[in-house]
């Protein structure tokens, strides 16, 4: 019995569109989705890419209809993230799979055109990265299961001259590589399944340190990049329930105010890469398996009234959006979660945005892509539906 009535409205779709897109067979999506907007550089429309465990690479319009499907050959899951790059007028994806192929299409509007594929003979679950934050260089760099970082060509999907296989990465890699190419650093950053980050040169591919972690880290560290050298703060997130700051250049001293590294309550496993905020103040969110959204200070300490309980393991992680991005008055932290909803909650208070959070069939543990021009927030679910919602007033 009731003595009133709650009416939830729960938070939409862009308007006008077809949203969420179902793939053929609920092929589930566990991987970031990647996105093209179209500024009048090419011919081909925006899209949202999509890599779903078929085997399928799609390719979606902006209203949440499919444009084109690619299947990969032999079918393997396709549960690394593609990346999306203009080049000479054309837009190109470059995306790997569980068969250990690496693909090169481009985007014809109606088809993805196969480019170049290249077997690496190894499962391929970290997403491809460019060398710079306009992907303007001639390599990518992925991780994978046998124990190495690659570096290939974007030319033609070649092993990069010179490129070493450096004997610091001693497990799988599954999350993506935290890169400074800038002149001074040129380094990357990545988490291994023994515990490890290991630094590489962008160079060769030779490490110069890593530190090791108490349980396997199975996701991307983050580099708070603010200067151009390489003393800048990396953090990360391990199983073992801590999340680590150190300084970028040596992986072994702890940056100047970061008193401990945070432990969460149980040591509850940590299997989200932690999302930084660049205002005045610095917070570090992150979610982990007892379903605990936390939020800690520049110390390692953790905020008050924080950390936040969800329904189910976070496993999809947390992106921060400013709320004067997308015409709102608060800031919000949006992640999916294995109870199956897209969460959105106050980055101040912790408090739940009215309207959210929203079902999918299936747990959630792609990490969210917002486009603060469209205001939307897009994921992929495990039921195989891929969801876009408005993030907006």
């Amino acid at each position: 019995q009731t003595s009133s009535v709650t009416v939830i409205a729960p938070a939409q779709p862009p308007a006008g569109t077809s949203w969420p897109y179902a793939a053929p067979a609920s092929a589930a999506t566990e991987s970031p989705v990647a996105y093209y907007v179209n500024d009048g550089g090419t011919s081909v429309s925006s899209s949202v890419y999509v890599g779903s465990a078929d085997g399928y690479l799609r390719a979606l319009k902006k209203d949440g209809t499919l444009k084109w499907a690619y299947a990969t050959s032999p079918l393997s899951a396709v549960r690394s993230s593609p990346n999306a790059v203009v080049e000479g007028g054309s837009v190109y994806l470059y995306f790997a799979n569980d068969n250990g192929d690496v693909y090169k299409l481009r985007d014809d509007e109606t088809s993805g055109a196969l480019v170049w594929k290249q077997s690496i003979g190894a499962r391929v679950r970290s997403g491809v990265m460019c060398s710079d934050m306009e992907c303007t260089g001639s390599v990518i760099y992925l991780g994978a299961a046998d124990k190495t970082v690659r570096c290939l060509n974007k030319s033609d999907g070649l092993a990069c001259s010179g490129w070493t296989f450096a004997s610091a990465v001693t497990a799988e890699v599954s999350g993506v590589l935290a890169i400074d190419s800038r002149d001074s650093v040129k380094t990357a950053w990545v988490g291994l399944a023994d515990g490890k980050v290991v630094a590489l040169q962008t160079t060769d591919g030779a490490s110069p340190t890593s530190f090791v972690s108490g349980g396997a880290i199975v996701s991307s560290p983050y580099l708070d990049a603010r200067v151009a050298d390489a003393n800048n703060v990396i953090y990360f997130t391990s199983t073992d329930g801590k999340l680590y700051a150190r300084v970028s250049s040596n992986l072994s001293a702890m940056p100047t105010g970061w008193t401990a590294d945070y432990q969460t309550e149980g040591a509850s496993p940590i299997r989200t890469s932690p999302m930084v905020t660049f205002g005045a103040v610095k917070y570090i969110f992150f979610g982990d398996d007892a379903g605990r959204l936390h939020k800690v200070d520049a110390t390692g300490a953790a905020v008050a009234g924080w950390p936040v309980q969800a329904g189910g393991a976070i496993r999809s992680s947390p992106v921060w959006v400013p709320g004067a991005y997308v015409g709102l008055a608060a800031d919000y932290i949006y992640f999916g979660c294995d109870d199956g909803y897209i969460y959105a909650v106050n980055a101040d208070t912790g408090e739940r945005r009215s309207g959210w959070p929203v079902a999918t069939g299936g747990p959630v543990r792609a990490d969210p892509v917002v486009d603060v021009a469209d205001r939307t927030l897009t994921v992929g679910s495990t039921d195989g539906k891929t969801y876009s919602l408005n993030i907006g007033p």
